[in-house]
């Protein structure tokens, strides 16, 4: 299934966290940029998390809602996979993934969740 598709059944309450993950790896995200054309992280709780979003419709939603000039919001496309092994699970400090942020289906990924260089 694709990640609509078990973020559905995760909601639903049969869907399965390994699933759920795997198709998330091979979802393209839209990753906001900050004013330097970086990925940025918001601080929650002591924990970094990146935010990502499903559609470019998604990314602009929570821009507007966060007050953001729409005409100086940029987003890198990105795979899953690639922002997880590349980006969240590399930085120095365990960070965590933020999935459609001001969505009513928003996808909560904590930092053990993401990082596998501690399993076998």
């Amino acid at each position: 299934m694709d990640f609509e598709q078990e973020r559905a059944a995760f909601f639903g309450g049969y869907g399965q966290p390994p699933a759920l993950l795997e198709a998330l790896r091979d979802q393209v995200l839209y990753v906001p940029l900050d004013h330097n054309d970086r990925y940025f992280t918001l601080m929650y709780g002591e924990v970094p998390w990146m935010l990502a979003f499903t559609t470019w419709v998604r990314a602009q939603e929570f821009a507007v809602a966060a007050e953001r000039d729409l005409a100086s919001v940029q987003a890198s496309e990105v795979t899953g996979a690639a922002l997880i092994d590349r980006v969240v699970t590399q930085g120095p400090v365990p960070t965590g993934l933020v999935i459609d942020a001001h969505q009513a289906d928003v996808m909560v990924f904590p930092p053990e969740a993401l990082d596998s260089r501690g399993s076998s």
